[in-house]
């Protein structure tokens, strides 16, 4: 009876809730967010963001901060009221937008542009949008502040993604912005807005 109890109680300390003799399988964090407070884990390392394994080429570095609006409407200018909501599409918050008066659309835009790397190459933009069906919303990539590309997104009450990239020359400055059908009372949430230099022979697959 004693042995039973000591043995009930190592599985216990070892976390395993499952009948005795049952290994709980390992879990796969390759590709996950990590950070200061988010290690990946014997076998792996935080490359721009992501848990990665020794071997795998690094994923480029997502230029826009606060992308994923944990900190609220931090680095973000909006021509409408921004705040931020849970939960996110791959975080814990969203940004929800509505319109100041019935005048839609709506522009997003990171406040700081960055001067991108001086060489010539393909930058991507993505972003997760949600909004009412019948409704489009538009994702521009930016150069010097002026509209490069332009891609359309119908929306459809669910989260859909959107991608455009460009051919940026050296020296450039380049962003991303957000043209969104919202309305005083008809809000439209975006997440994971990114903007990349992508090394991919086919651009943008490479997404940080």
């Amino acid at each position: 009876m004693l042995g039973r109890i000591r043995k009930r109680a190592a599985l216990l300390v070892l976390g395993v809730a499952a009948t005795p003799g049952c290994i709980p399988e390992p879990v796969d964090v390759t590709g996950k967010r990590c950070g200061p407070d988010q290690s990946c884990g014997p076998g792996l390392q935080c490359l721009a963001g992501r848990c990665s394994a020794g071997d795998e080429t690094p994923r480029p570095a997502n230029l826009v901060s606060n992308s994923g609006f944990e900190e609220g409407a931090q680095g973000w200018e909006t021509s409408g009221v921004l705040t931020s909501e849970a939960p996110g599409f791959t975080g814990t918050a969203a940004a929800r937008l509505v319109a100041r008066q019935e005048e839609p659309p709506v522009t997003l835009t990171p406040r700081s542009p960055p001067l991108l790397e001086p060489v010539e190459s393909f930058y991507c933009a993505s972003a997760w949008i949600r909004g009412s069906e019948g409704r489009t919303a538009l994702l521009q990539l930016l150069v010097d502040s002026v509209p490069d590309e332009t891609v359309e997104l119908p929306l459809d009450g669910t989260w859909r993604q959107v991608t455009a990239s460009t051919l940026f020359f050296p020296d450039m400055v380049g962003s991303v912005r957000l043209v969104l059908p919202a309305g005083v009372q008809t809000p439209v949430w975006v997440d994971d807005v990114k903007l990349w230099r992508s090394d991919s022979s086919s651009p943008c697959e490479d997404e940080p």
